[in-house]
């Protein structure tokens, strides 16, 4: 999720024992127009202590979390939502707007809307 979000791993570094050292030690890092209710999820799912980890209990715990309220789980199952975009052949630098996220070096990889408007 972290990934989709911000366009790379979690605590990434090309230096692989710094990497790890993050994995261990360091801090989790969000763009501005990540939502707030999508980095506490994220981080809750990253938890160290997988004991205190969301979903450690059961899996109604993440589908309970207030990133996935409005979320029709049985929609999900029976795939019935659609994604917002599928089709990123005519897409542009100059497309993107302030309800996206970019990512990986400025690249458009995943679309967030802040409303969740696109799961109605």
């Amino acid at each position: 999720m972290y990934e989709m979000v911000c366009g790379e791993p979690p605590f990434y570094s090309d230096d692989i024992p710094t990497m790890y050292k993050n994995i261990k030690e360091g801090t989790l890092k969000f763009s501005s127009k990540v939502s707030e209710e999508a980095k506490n999820c994220i981080k809750r799912l990253l938890e160290r202590d997988p004991n205190k980890r969301l979903g450690a209990k059961n899996k109604q715990e993440i589908k309970d979390d207030p990133f996935f309220n409005g979320v029709d789980w049985n929609k999900v199952l029976r795939k019935e939502y659609r994604p917002p975009i599928t089709d990123f052949t005519d897409l542009q630098d100059d497309d993107i707007d302030d309800d996206y996220d970019i990512g990986y070096k400025g690249k458009v990889i995943f679309f967030f809307k802040q409303n969740k408007a696109h799961l109605q």
